[in-house]
């Protein structure tokens, strides 16, 4: 496994712990957090906030990585597309019909907590511009336009 490999694993598990405990202090603060499902609500358990949290971090990671493989343009604006995500994120816990106010001030807070770890941490592993792999290098002998 390379440096940046377990930097970036790391970046995903720490912010799925971040999200992990909000959910916790949701739980010893204001009780369980419901969301509508049909027409009941159902706690979100501490497993669905890891699980997503850990899915939502591996994606922004393959995300990265193949922006630096093959569009160094998204990789250059991957911390930007990383914040746009977690707007668009917001809009479950904030736009979803049937949630309590409480109950979406606390999504909200764990998808946020969740941003905040993951993203700049993923961030700093990003090599520098030099030693990122070129798109397509020119023919051999081709001339200049």
């Amino acid at each position: 496994m390379t440096t940046t490999t377990a930097r970036r694993a790391t970046a995903v598990v720490l912010g799925a712990l971040a999200g992990g405990l909000v959910r916790l202090l949701a739980q010893l603060v204001h009780g369980d957090v419901l969301v509508p499902v049909g027409d009941a609500t159902q706690p979100v358990s501490l497993w669905q906030v890891l699980a997503a949290a850990l899915v939502a971090g591996l994606v922004g990671w393959a995300l990265l990585a193949t922006g630096e493989r093959w569009v160094p343009a998204l990789a250059a604006h991957w911390v930007a597309v990383a914040a746009l995500a977690t707007a668009a994120s917001l809009a479950g816990p904030l736009g979803m019909p049937g949630i309590a106010a409480a109950d979406r001030l606390w999504l909200a807070v764990t998808h946020v907590a969740v941003a905040v770890v993951t993203v700049p941490l993923i961030a700093r592993t990003r090599a520098p511009r030099a030693t990122r792999r070129p798109v397509a290098a020119p023919a051999p002998g081709a001339a200049a336009r």
